[in-house]
């Protein structure tokens, strides 16, 4: 089997001028995505990738809103663009952060105008993806893993977050990929 994937964008996340993902006409499609943040060099480093099986546009309204409330983390939005993650917030989700609400709460103020420009700072690539969600899955985690495989390339991607790789018993999947723009570490090829 093999499967072609596109990168389209990039997209606004967020704007005070237009609704989430405004211009992008693959909004209400599946597949994989990745949040990605300009580099001085002028090419895109991916801070986050996802899949959904969910529109893009309601799984990213996730991600803000998930953001906003602190439960993700945050970096520090002067940094992303020199490629240096420097966590501001590392959100409550992690086990060794999920009893910080009060922390959260009581950094508020000084958080929020860093959250804003956090997501204000990044751009969404979509690619849809027609076919079963365990075939989706693996996709996502090949491209994880081989971001991660990149040290430069995934200085902004989170080491703790986990995928679902192929299992032995399942047949690969030949992916080849491409995108609207130079998105740094991002393969022309993969095996899911």
């Amino acid at each position: 089997m093999s499967l072609n994937l596109h990168f389209s964008g990039p997209f606004s996340i967020c704007s005070e001028k237009d609704d989430v993902l405004a211009n992008c006409p693959f909004r209400n499609e599946r597949g994989i995505y990745l949040w990605a943040v300009k580099q001085l060099t002028t090419c895109y480093r991916v801070s986050y990738l996802g899949e959904t099986s969910n529109s893009f546009y309601c799984r990213t309204k996730e991600h803000v809103i998930q953001t906003m409330g602190g439960n993700y983390r945050i970096i520090d939005p002067d940094q992303m663009s020199r490629g240096i993650q420097q966590i501001v917030w590392n959100g409550l989700w992690r086990i060794k952060t999920r009893d910080k609400l009060r922390d959260f709460l009581s950094n508020y103020e000084s958080l929020a105008p860093l959250i804003k420009r956090y997501l204000f700072g990044q751009v969404i690539f979509v690619a849809p993806l027609e076919c079963e969600l365990r075939v989706q899955k693996r996709v996502e985690a090949a491209l994880a893993q081989h971001l991660r495989s990149l040290p430069q390339a995934s200085s902004l991607f989170p080491s703790d977050i986990r995928f679902v790789l192929r299992r032995i018993d399942e047949s690969a999947v030949a992916i080849s990929i491409s995108a609207d723009a130079d998105i740094e570490g991002l393969p022309n090829e993969i095996i899911a």
